[in-house]
């Protein structure tokens, strides 16, 4: 019992605490990394199959609102950012108006 009365409870969460922030700055170094990678920007262009997912619409839906919807197209194929996907569909938001008078 005399060990353990010898225990500074302090001193242990002290040497944990400094475990876990040298883990902490491990992750975020990984989370830069990644961030910045090639991989990180390819994943934010879509496929036709993958925007209309995004969207929920189906594929022939996509390609008759090619015109409307921002896109790139490169050796015959078509691409999408997902943050442009974004902003189009929250171009596209409007109010929606109670009127007492149009159901009478």
């Amino acid at each position: 019992m005399n060990e353990l009365e010898n225990i500074n409870p302090f001193q242990i969460l002290s040497k944990h605490l400094v475990r876990i922030e040298e883990m902490l700055e491990v992750v975020i170094e990984v989370v830069e990394l990644n961030r910045n990678s090639p991989t990180a920007v390819q994943s934010e262009l879509l496929s036709v199959s993958q925007a209309a997912a995004f969207l929920v619409l189906s594929k022939q839906a996509v390609y008759r609102n090619i015109a409307k919807i921002p896109h790139y197209k490169r050796n015959g194929r078509l691409y999408f950012k997902r943050d442009e996907l974004i902003e189009y569909v929250e171009g596209g938001k409007y109010i929606v108006r109670k009127s007492s008078t149009f159901f009478r």
